[in-house]
């Protein structure tokens, strides 16, 4: 299950500090976020966070996502981008997703296949129910 615990942390952190606020009709916004460890014999790791419900959750992803921005950390070959959409995650090599629903915002957080074939959905799985998440099927 490598990778997943980082980047679970940091999608369920980013999970906790979206939502509150009215609810109401928001549109489905998500967050795409990718880190390269190592250049291209490294590690490439992406999840992607999904919001909707609520026009304020939408709003603090889209700030969350855009402060998350495109970095390097050059001397540990290290680099993370973040890309906002107003839609959906792509399920395009997605192991799995983790969906908690709260106050009427719906959050979902997709986990994808990093290549090395040690991160599967049963890993998901284990990690959305960990986290009292509903695991769902890409």
């Amino acid at each position: 299950m490598r990778g997943v615990g980082f980047l679970g942390a940091i999608l369920i952190g980013a999970a906790a500090g979206c939502g509150g606020g009215s609810g109401g009709a928001g549109g489905l916004v998500s967050c795409t976020i990718s880190e390269s460890i190592g250049g291209d014999a490294g590690v490439s790791l992406k999840i992607c966070e999904e919001v909707t419900g609520s026009p304020q959750g939408a709003q603090e992803l889209r700030q969350t996502c855009t402060a998350s921005g495109a970095g390097t950390l050059a001397d540990a070959g290290f680099q993370v981008g973040a890309d906002f959409e107003n839609g959906p995650c792509s399920h395009v090599d997605a192991l799995g997703g983790c969906q908690v629903t709260q106050g009427g915002i719906t959050e979902t957080g997709w986990y994808y296949d990093d290549g090395t074939g040690l991160q599967t959905s049963a890993d998901i799985r284990t990690l959305c129910a960990t986290a009292g998440a509903t695991y769902i099927a890409p």
